[in-house]
């Protein structure tokens, strides 16, 4: 299903991420956040650093290494930082640890409880001190109908819509609206929430150690 839903087109690897900054035009989601370091690229120059052996405090003439640059892509540059024309973006997240990472999207704005007929969005959950539920807020982030219920309650809220916190984009969607049936929802989601340590070729299950390294780095 994972597959057949074409999430691994960008979750994919090891950690289940290509490690690459897409646009928000691409991604659509709430792009406030994606344009935060705009003006970052007003005062950005070259990459330099102390020489490691350096003492402290500084001596009058410390020497001074350029920071090797070239290797880097400069259209990821450009949208990480929203410089000049770019709309800047938002980068591809692990799904590694999803089942203790509820609410989702890079605000948190997808948010469903364990009633998932009341506790509904930001709204029903977090501003009431209700913890989100992974397995809803999941299927509010892939369901067509119920990520509607999340928006229209998030838009209920004139504190939400000050941070601009609204629940939309990312619509990759796995359900009714895409010709998904709910058992193949279903597994999907649970096959998401079990994704609890790096994934090494050739073999499954979860190891405690790459867990804990895992959630330790970050």
């Amino acid at each position: 299903m994972f597959a057949k839903a074409n999430c691994i087109t960008c979750h994919a690897g090891s950690t289940l991420t290509n490690n690459q900054v897409i646009s928000v035009k691409e991604i659509g989601t709430e792009p406030s956040r994606a344009k935060a370091l705009k003006k970052y690229g007003k005062v950005m120059g070259e990459s330099l650093l102390y020489s490691p052996e350096t003492p402290v405090p500084l001596p009058k003439k410390p020497t001074v290494l350029k920071v090797p640059t070239e290797h880097l892509n400069r259209d990821q540059l450009k949208l990480a930082f929203a410089l000049g024309d770019s709309p800047g973006g938002y980068k591809v997240p692990s799904l590694i640890g999803l089942y203790w990472t509820a609410p989702y999207l890079h605000d948190g704005s997808v948010a469903v409880g364990n009633d998932i007929d009341q506790e509904i969005g930001v709204t029903g959950t977090i501003l009431k001190g209700i913890t989100p539920d992974p397995a809803n807020s999941l299927r509010a982030l892939v369901d067509k109908s119920l990520r509607d219920k999340v928006i229209k309650a998030n838009l209920t809220s004139q504190q939400l819509q000050d941070l601009h916190i609204k629940g939309i984009g990312h619509e990759y969607w796995v359900g009714e609206s895409t010709g998904f049936t709910k058992s193949e929802q279903d597994a999907l989601i649970k096959y998401l929430l079990s994704l609890t340590a790096i994934q090494k070729k050739g073999k499954t299950g979860t190891g405690y150690y790459e867990l804990c390294l895992f959630l330790f780095y970050r």
